[in-house]
């Protein structure tokens, strides 16, 4: 451990419980994706918090979903790329989780809570990263901070994506705070994924007295799923799942609609590209005739692919693990998505899941996040950005 690895770490382990206060204060707060008070008032408490230790922060509208934070340091230093820091303050939870489940600590010092896990640790080590940061006098090195408040419904109803692109494009790399895994597993590649409606349309008739007339919307989709699913190749990571399905409104009334609802992972552009292809030619076959079918995109997230450059930036992070004590960490891939595909579509080196290390995402009764690894983590990022602007 250096100096200012010293430095670091003592300034954070002096604010440990200021951390906790501050994650128990956003767990308590409802936070949906679609919830867009509670995801502001989330954004106020951490902009509060950044205001305090004197970073510029904003809170910038997007359209369909709450704000997105951001905060950053040394901006006037224009002769660097700026290093950018992601996360979200959403959850998947309905209001009134938070009333049911509050924040909680264990006698094994495990925390409990909506988004315990995923990710609001993460939110607040990725603002305590940036404030230690902030105090070094010798580090100049811009960075920026980006808190979107609807990552997980993959930005569906909001521009935040291309908000994101915008703050990032020019990053030298990129650290998402995204929830931490228990083995101390640093992501390097994520799936992509895709959500994706095909509505058929058909004619309604009387099942009995008029069945030469009827054109099943159901019996049409019931074939495209067989022929979805049969689209799956879990070996080599193109994963799709109808998920949801709708139609009719009685038994005897042959149904002139149906709906399907598709959830897609891959792990290329070229998987990607290859799914789209096959759902559009699914599309525009009739398994019923005269039924029409109607193919929706609702959105869409790029994979987080692995290169060369950020196996480089994941070795210099285990080398600084190795140096302050932090102990061992691995690379790791993960078929669950998330916004460090935005930014390495982007072709921005990238490493994911720095947050809390913890299990049980999307559970409100078994999702826990690890105490200790909050400043813990907070510290590993904050050492590493600063040793990377020396």
């Amino acid at each position: 451990m250096n100096e200012t690895d010293a430095i670091i770490n003592a300034f954070l382990h002096e604010r440990e419980q200021e951390i906790i206060d501050t994650v128990e204060n956003i767990v308590n707060i409802d936070s949906g994706s679609r919830n867009i008070e509670g995801t502001t008032a989330v954004a106020t408490v951490l902009s509060e918090r950044l205001a305090q230790y004197g970073i510029e922060v904003q809170l910038e509208p997007s359209q369909g979903a709450g704000p997105l934070l951001v905060a950053h340091i040394n901006q006037d230093n224009t002769s660097q790329a700026p290093i950018s820091f992601l996360g979200h303050m959403d959850t998947v939870f309905p209001d009134g989780t938070a009333a049911e489940h509050p924040f909680s600590i264990d006698d094994n010092g495990n925390a409990h809570g909506p988004g315990v896990v995923d990710m609001k640790p993460g939110a607040v080590i990725a603002v305590y990263t940036l404030i230690a940061l902030n105090q070094l006098s010798t580090f100049t090195q811009p960075v920026q901070l980006v808190l979107v408040s609807d990552e997980e419904n993959l930005h569906m109803f909001s521009n935040a994506r291309e908000i994101i692109q915008q703050h990032t494009q020019t990053s030298q790399y990129v650290l998402n705070f995204e929830t931490g895994q228990l083995d101390d597993g640093i992501v390097l590649s994520r799936k992509g994924g895709m959500i994706v409606d095909i509505e058929v349309f058909g004619k309604a008739a009387h099942s009995g007295m008029a069945v030469r007339e009827g054109r099943s919307a159901i019996l049409d989709i019931a074939h495209k799923i067989i022929a979805i699913e049969a689209l799956n190749d879990i070996d080599n990571g193109i994963l799709l799942n109808c998920g949801k399905i709708e139609g009719g409104i009685g038994e005897n009334v042959i149904p002139d609609y149906a709906k399907v609802s598709i959830g897609a992972r891959f792990d290329t552009v070229e998987q990607r590209d290859y799914v789209i292809n096959e759902l559009t030619q699914l599309s525009e076959t009739a398994y019923v005739e005269d039924t029409r079918t109607h193919m929706n995109i609702r959105t869409i997230m790029d994979a987080m692919m692995c290169t060369d450059e950020s196996e480089k930036l994941f070795e210099k992070l285990s080398a600084t693990a190795q140096r302050i004590g932090y102990g061992s960490i691995h690379a790791s891939h993960v078929n669950g998505v998330s916004d460090a595909g935005i930014t390495s579509s982007l072709g921005i080196p990238t490493l994911c899941a720095l947050g809390a290390r913890g299990t049980g995402a999307h559970s409100s009764t078994e999702e826990y996040s690890q105490v200790a690894s909050y400043v813990q983590r907070a510290q590993l990022a904050a050492c590493f950005v600063a040793q990377q602007g020396e």
